[in-house]
């Protein structure tokens, strides 16, 4: 038996639904599968749960995704262009694709970007092509979204909560009607146009039906309201480090399409050295992709900075693993970095900057800089054809020699995974490995697994 959305639960009645589950699972000797679309509620489960997440799709899953829906070519090709430009940027779930589907066929072009995206759906939700159909509306969608945007800063971000009591939520309501002079019948007639937009789920604790939805009315909210908000931009940059917060500052951005230098100078000025800050500052690209019309050095010198974290990163996140009792190979830590500056900096919006700044990184001497010229080449891989790959490699390789064994080890093993075209490359790289195996066992000793003895 699979039940399906414990998150759509009131929080205090969850306990007493896996209980009443639990019994009849033993009556009925009938197994059940519980899903849950926060995986923070199922991570509070009871131990004797086995436990899975679903992962987003990959780019080329995505693509079969859209292929089977789609059956215009013409919007399936500008799905696959405008999904290369902005794939880093949204999270690949079915809800996400599908909001994309929806307004590609009825737009006949792509978002620019994630945050456009969500706009151009709750302009939709709400009623915006009813009033251009000519279809009454008491209220319009622009006041919609402004009350939800009230709702999202006043009533969960600044207490910091994700879901809210029905009582609340109805002081809230009665406040904002009394606010704007409504009537009894059109503060009736509000409640029954906002419910019928499907973005929040009321029932005895109200929560936006999706994490996002909350995010990017919170943003909304700090948008409309930007000329009103002392401190904007200091704002903005608490917001980024607020791991609870977090995407309010990416939405924020999209929403205005650019990020100001005083903003990106908060970011990466920031006072606080822990893990999870520096790596949020090599995650700014993601910020850069959001504010994708900022002039071309704003976003030179963001990327900078943010690159600028990886061997940071690297560094603290392999102290970690040095000091933990496990036998985790040392890789992974650069494993971890080339994730994470994916994330940050595959975009068809950042490119040609990335590929500028590639240019100077493979020249320099600089150790760091030769690791974030691995990175960056990793991370844009496919925006780089086989020439421009063979040319960073070959800048990369000629600086090996003023690094340690450990670090030559280290830089060869990730070019072997950036470089997949080109034999004679990966043959170079190779015996390249090989000799310094040879003569420094020792090298790959803590940096890759252990072989495992016997038969496999």
């Amino acid at each position: 038996m699979m039940v399906d959305g414990l998150d759509e639960i009131e929080s205090e009645n969850r306990q007493t639904l896996i209980s009443k589950l639990d019994k009849f699972s033993e009556a009925t000797n009938c197994s059940y599968i519980l899903t849950s679309r926060k995986i923070d509620i199922i991570n509070t489960l009871p131990e004797k749960y086995k436990k899975y997440e679903l992962l987003p799709f990959e780019f080329n899953q995505a693509l079969q995704l859209f292929s089977k829906v789609i059956s215009d070519n013409k919007v399936l090709n500008t799905m696959r262009d405008g999904l290369e430009k902005i794939q880093s940027q949204i999270l690949l779930v079915p809800l996400s694709l599908m909001l994309l589907i929806e307004l590609v066929e009825i737009h006949k072009e792509i978002p620019a970007s994630v945050t456009e995206l969500y706009d151009r759906f709750f302009d939709r939700a709400l009623g915006r092509e009813d009033e251009e159909k000519g279809i009454k509306v008491l209220f319009e969608y622009i006041m919609k979204k402004k009350f939800l945007g009230e709702l999202a800063y006043c009533e969960f971000r600044n207490k910091n909560r994700l879901e809210i009591p029905n009582e609340d939520f109805k002081h809230f309501l009665d406040s904002y009607a009394n606010q704007y002079g409504w009537s009894a019948e059109e503060f009736k007639d509000f409640v029954q146009e906002i419910e019928r937009a499907g973005i929040l789920d009321q029932r005895e604790k109200v929560n936006f039906k999706h994490r996002s939805f909350l995010d990017y009315f919170v943003a909304f909210y700090i948008y409309e309201n930007r000329g009103d908000i002392q401190d904007l931009n200091d704002l903005i940059v608490r917001t980024y480090f607020d791991s609870l917060w977090s995407e309010v500052s990416f939405f924020y951005i999209g929403l205005r399409r650019e990020i100001n230098q005083d903003l990106l100078d908060g970011i990466y000025s920031y006072k606080n050295e822990t893990l999870s800050v520096i790596l949020d500052k090599l995650l700014g690209g993601r910020l850069l992709q959001a504010g994708w019309h900022s002039p071309t050095q704003r976003h030179i010198d963001g990327i900078k900075n943010a690159i600028n974290h990886a061997p940071r990163f690297h560094e603290r996140f392999q102290k970690i693993i040095t000091s933990s009792s496990s036998d985790i190979p040392n890789i992974i830590s650069d494993f971890a970095v080339l994730i994470l500056a994916e994330l940050s900096f595959n975009s068809a919006f950042l490119e040609r900057h990335i590929k500028t700044i590639l240019k100077q990184l493979v020249t320099s001497n600089s150790h760091d800089d030769i690791y974030m010229a691995v990175v960056l080449s990793w991370s844009i891989r496919r925006f780089l054809n086989p020439s421009e790959i063979k040319e960073n490699i070959d800048g990369i390789l000629d600086k090996l020699v003023d690094l340690s064994k450990k670090e030559q080890a280290r830089i060869l093993l990730l070019m072997m995974l950036i470089e997949e075209q080109d034999k004679e490359t990966r043959k170079l790289i190779s015996r390249k490995l090989n000799r310094l195996q040879k003569r420094s066992p020792q090298a790959f000793k803590a940096l890759l697994p252990a072989k495992r003895k016997g038969f496999r």
